[in-house]
């Protein structure tokens, strides 16, 4: 999966150069804690027409930060730690007895999508956390080149920093009815 502002876009287009440095989307800073908020004003303004410049993604980003400063500010203190899932995040769920370790932009949208027996942690990142991930934990890799991993010790010990660090992930999001199984 490549981080790029066209995925929260819904860019699609097989025309489309996703890896030419000169586009517009590498204006946005994927790594942004408000990049989530930046992609749905970009979202907004594509659906309404805008037509993309510097300085239309500038204002953006600007109108992002404020709408995500605004929304942190709207919470309350008391409220249990629970892992962020705004921007991109690297998330570790279960299914059956495997880890998947994948990245997404849209946490509820990927699982429900992936309808995971349960999520185990979440950590702020994007693509290059993921990779990093996956070759901390390539002993445990299923196959080459997947994203599912056996849940050693090692993995088990990392999620559970991740845990402590960033704090449960939200119980809200989709997960099949089986998720209340422990995963030990």
């Amino acid at each position: 999966m490549y981080e790029d502002i066209c995925v929260p876009l819904g860019c699609h287009n097989p025309f489309h150069d996703h890896h030419d440095e000169s586009r517009l989307s590498k204006l946005v800073d994927t790594a942004d804690p408000a990049f989530h908020a930046i992609a749905e004003v970009l979202k907004d303004m594509a659906i309404a027409g805008v037509d993309f410049t510097p300085e239309i993604i500038a204002a953006a980003v600007k109108t992002g930060r404020a709408k995500h400063g605004r929304t942190r500010e709207t919470r309350l203190p008391e409220q249990p730690r629970q892992a962020a899932v705004v921007g991109s995040v690297v998330y570790y769920i279960r299914r059956g007895h495997l880890v998947k370790i994948g990245t997404t932009v849209n946490m509820r949208s990927r699982m429900l999508a992936l309808m995971p027996d349960e999520i185990l942690a979440v950590e702020p990142g994007g693509w290059n956390l993921e990779q990093q991930r996956h070759r901390q934990f390539e002993a445990q890799r299923t196959e080459p080149h997947s994203e599912y991993f056996y849940p050693s010790p090692a993995l088990r010990e990392h999620i559970e920093s991740v845990r402590a660090a960033h704090g449960a992930p939200p119980a809200d999001l989709p997960r099949l009815a089986a998720a209340s199984r422990d995963w030990t």
